[in-house]
């Protein structure tokens, strides 16, 4: 997992994923090595300084590559949760269930009591194409 320090106007690399570019990520681990065509260097910002640039939202969707905790810790320090949030479920499948508890307690310790979790599987392109969960190949 990608660590909530490394974020916030900092460079931090991106690796490409060679024949999916939709699996490229900011977490190494995510894309593995022989499907890596590269890395490049993208700047960033915590979702906190969203937040301080923007105003705290009403909603949010986060979608970030393995970021995702990483913007969720950033929110959760600067206390500006917002009333409705998207997250994605960590992979079970893969990374046991240690990540997805994790999730649930920092959602817990956010102030969210209520919430549906759903696995991402089920309803995106990957369950058409037939790609393989684990190994992100057809």
């Amino acid at each position: 997992r990608t660590s909530s320090t490394n974020f916030g106007n900092v460079e931090v690399p991106f690796h490409i994923h060679r024949e999916r570019p939709d699996f490229s990520a900011l977490d190494a681990s995510r894309v593995p090595k022989g499907q890596r065509v590269g890395t490049v260097p993208v700047k960033t910002i915590s979702c906190a300084g969203l937040v301080a640039a923007y105003g705290r939202p009403h909603i949010i969707k986060i979608d970030a590559e393995g970021a995702d905790h990483a913007c969720l810790e950033s929110l959760r320090r600067v206390g500006a949760a917002p009333r409705y949030l998207s997250a994605e479920l960590p992979n079970i499948l893969r990374d046991g269930t240690d990540p997805a508890v994790d999730l649930v307690s920092l959602l817990a310790s956010m102030g969210y009591a209520n919430f549906k979790l759903c696995r991402q599987s089920l309803y995106n392109a990957r369950t058409v194409v037939a790609v393989d969960q684990e190994t992100n190949l057809s």
